[in-house]
């Protein structure tokens, strides 16, 4: 008789009450054993796939899902899943064949034309993305997370009134999620609604202080209400935060900043930029332009 240690079923099944609980290490390795002791069929592989994506292991969970579908070829949810590690991978156009191998054997499932639009995003097909986007909701009219994503498919098209409208159903189902907050904030801004766009970010770092690109986007908008002050304040911050978060020495947006005579030589010490009527040096010239930073 053996033990539930030693029992490949059991162990599988303590895998996946581990995973429930966000116990993914521990989940990944009942499913390892299961696996060494035996365990047959396309699930281990599967549920092992899945604690490896979630451990943050992309490359590893692939080849799980990949395991798993050698054994059972036509399984959905095995194929959405390894089109999500695609997507996470950057190998985008896989992602988009896997979802919609997916889609084949199960056309009516929201997440895989959610992640579908996501993956189209991320090729900039945001036509394409949005009638993903809009499949998903036809489904599920009520998901924030797909909301969300087609506010920033319509931001991207430069559909700003609707992107805007999209954020706030959104937040109304889900009003504490701080990326759409700073969506809202991104996408008010670019409607010239300046004094909307601080709210927005001011809500956003509330629920998520540390987060770098609202600190950015928030001193963009300081500056283009000409509180310079204020705006290299907050650039200061994002960058103590994250060194590498946007070019700032050339974003437009800190144009008044830049040219301010009490603090324009504080923001050029601070990212580095040429002195007016100064050219930029050898190995600078050629670097890319920076721009305010939109979250997914």
């Amino acid at each position: 008789m053996t033990t539930p240690e030693e029992n490949p079923e059991a162990l599988l099944r303590r895998g996946q009450a581990l995973g429930e609980e966000g116990r993914h290490t521990e989940a990944l390795a009942a499913f390892d054993r299961a696996i060494a002791l035996g365990a047959r069929g396309a699930a281990a592989h599967f549920d092992r796939g899945w604690a490896l994506l979630r451990l943050g292991a992309a490359a590893k969970a692939l080849d799980a899902f990949d395991r798993a579908l050698a054994l059972r070829p036509d399984d959905p949810d095995t194929h959405h899943n390894r089109g999500f590690t695609l997507d996470e991978l950057g190998r985008h156009e896989e992602a988009l064949a896997a979802f919609d191998r997916a889609l084949a054997l199960r056309p009516d499932h929201p997440a895989t034309h959610d992640n579908r639009g996501i993956a189209l995003g991320r090729l900039g097909r945001y036509e394409e993305a949005l009638a993903a986007y809009d499949r998903a909701l036809a489904l599920r009219p009520d998901d924030p997370d797909t909301l969300g994503n087609r506010g920033i498919a319509l931001g991207r098209l430069g559909r700003y009134e609707e992107a805007l409208a999209a954020f706030d159903r959104a937040l109304a189902l889900r009003p504490d999620h701080p990326a759409t907050h700073h969506n809202r904030g991104f996408t008010l801004d670019e409607l010239g609604r300046h004094e909307e766009a601080l709210a927005a970010y001011d809500r956003a770092l509330a629920l998520r202080p540390d987060d770098p690109a609202t600190h950015y986007n928030r001193a963009c908008t300081l500056s283009r209400l000409d509180r310079v002050g204020e705006a290299l304040a907050v650039l200061r911050q994002a960058l103590e935060l994250d060194p590498a978060v946007a070019h700032a020495a050339d974003d437009p947006d800190f144009a008044r900043l830049r040219e301010d005579a009490e603090y324009g030589p504080q923001f050029r010490a601070l990212v580095g930029a040429p002195e007016p009527h100064q050219s930029p040096s050898q190995d600078q010239a050629g670097g890319s332009v920076g721009a305010r930073q939109e979250t997914a």
